[in-house]
């Protein structure tokens, strides 16, 4: 049986849980996340989770740091602790997708995660004109199954179909040497 693992949820969205405490106020920065999750992973902590969001989920006015630029600092600031990446599917094409998480398994050497999120906060995904029709629920988790299949085959080697009505034939190069787990939540 393994050792319990612990994690820290990166507040990239500000001080999530002390929106209103006088003394610690919303602050959403790279350097504060960098800093945070430094210090974490010095203390023991053994992953860190990064969640994706354009629009704040509680306050269209507050900072929200972006996650895949994040993740790729934090690789480089860290040395031990998990890399979790949370991905929206309909907010990414799966061959961008495929070479940007690939890109930044390869500077976190093989920490990097990926927690797929089929889309709970329906406001942003409509203000990013996601189509209407993929907006149902279980059109999204259909979606997500596809995007997914694409992303892993991609890191795989192997060459996909893309792009309107499947004309395009894509390979993500290079393969990632370090191929993200998957968590779904």
């Amino acid at each position: 049986m393994s050792a319990p693992r612990f994690g820290v949820w990166a507040p990239v969205y500000g001080n999530h849980g002390a929106r209103h405490h006088p003394d610690d106020a919303p602050d959403a920065s790279y350097r504060r996340n960098r800093d945070l999750i430094v210090h974490a992973e010095q203390v023991g902590f053994d992953a860190t989770l990064v969640a994706q969001h354009v629009i704040h989920p509680s306050n269209v006015d507050d900072d929200v740091l972006e996650t895949w630029s994040t993740l790729a600092g934090l690789a480089e600031a860290t040395e031990r602790i998990e890399l979790i990446g949370a991905i929206k599917p309909l907010l990414f094409n799966p061959l961008v997708f495929a070479k940007l998480a690939g890109n930044v398994a390869a500077i976190a050497e093989g920490r990097l995660s990926i927690n797929v999120v089929s889309g709970w906060f329906l406001p942003e995904l409509e203000a990013l004109g996601v189509d209407v029709d993929l907006l149902e629920h279980d059109a999204r988790y259909a979606h997500t199954r596809d995007w997914l299949d694409t992303v892993t085959a991609l890191w795989d080697g192997k060459q996909v179909t893309i792009g309107a009505g499947g004309a395009q034939q894509a390979l993500a190069r290079p393969v990632p040497k370090h191929v993200p787990p998957v968590y779904f939540g």
